[in-house]
């Protein structure tokens, strides 16, 4: 099943073998994305940092320390990976759910499982 769903600034498509995978999807998507809202309120720097943010107000949520670390990786600002943590919290709550295989696309961040034997395709 394949289905694009919108929840403000995030885009997604969403492919999952069940309805409730893609929803699963949606709701983890709902949730981490509203975290992330609210720390921000408490942070509004975090928003705009152009280099990994090392003092914050209060406690990161998952959202936020996954997005810190992929900052501190990569050298660049946190928001640089919120559209590929979105898409991994989606698919591990896609895969928790007994999705055999679960692909997320939010906008170029992709996020994938598969228990199934395949290939895929990489054009950059």
């Amino acid at each position: 099943m394949k289905e694009k769903f919108q929840l403000k600034q995030t885009v997604v498509t969403i492919i999952a073998d069940a309805p409730e995978h893609i929803a699963r999807a949606k709701q983890a998507i709902r949730v981490h994305r509203r975290n992330l809202e609210l720390f921000i309120e408490l942070n509004p720097f975090f928003r705009f940092a152009l280099e990994p943010v090392e003092e914050y107000i209060g406690d990161p949520p998952d959202i936020v320390r996954r997005m810190l670390g992929a900052s501190s990786a990569a050298k660049v600002g946190p928001m640089a990976a919120v559209a590929g943590v979105i898409a991994d919290l989606a698919v591990e709550a896609m895969v928790d759910a007994g999705a055999s295989y679960a692909i997320v696309d939010n906008g170029g961040g992709i996020g994938f499982s598969s228990v199934r034997d395949g290939f895929i395709w990489l054009f950059l």
